[in-house]
């Protein structure tokens, strides 16, 4: 096993270029962060992945949408800045139709783990904070954090 380090999107492109090839990939603490979600997928659908596990923070709601947040790039673990000096980043939180979306067109299909039904001692230490303006869903807030497991066809 080795490290890799570098952009997200140049890393699995080169990966998909030199004919890497990978069983199960996991997405983990970075999908909220970015505003190419079915860019990434497609790119990770190119690497042969039998499973795909995508963690990460969703909108509950039924239209297929990704809302667009602003975020400090300069706060550890947030989203990287574009350029130097940027005060503020554009990252995207999509909702669990809009990955249902992008699972069946990429050929996937789609399963949820809801971490809200495991017991507080097999959940994630630090969920991802609440946002100061949580989506309004139907007149209610609605978020949820999850796991997207992706199966390739026939599994």
């Amino acid at each position: 096993m080795r490290l890799i380090h570098g952009d997200l999107d140049d890393v699995v492109r080169n990966m998909a270029k030199i004919g890497a090839r990978f069983d199960v990939i996991g997405v983990f603490g970075i999908y909220y962060h970015i505003t190419t979600h079915y860019r990434l997928l497609a790119d990770l659908r190119r690497l042969g992945p039998k499973l795909v596990i995508v963690d990460s923070e969703f909108l509950n709601t039924d239209a297929p949408v990704i809302e667009l947040r602003r975020e400090d790039p300069s706060r550890d673990m947030n989203a990287l800045p574009v350029f130097e000096g940027q005060g503020k980043v554009a990252k995207g939180v999509p909702s669990r139709a809009a990955m249902e979306m992008m699972a069946e067109t990429l050929g996937y299909e789609l399963d949820w783990l809801d971490w809200s039904h495991l017991p507080p001692r097999q959940r994630p230490a630090k969920p991802p904070p609440t946002p100061t303006h949580p989506p309004v869903v139907g007149g209610s807030t609605g978020r949820q954090q999850g796991v997207g497991i992706w199966a390739a066809d026939g599994l």
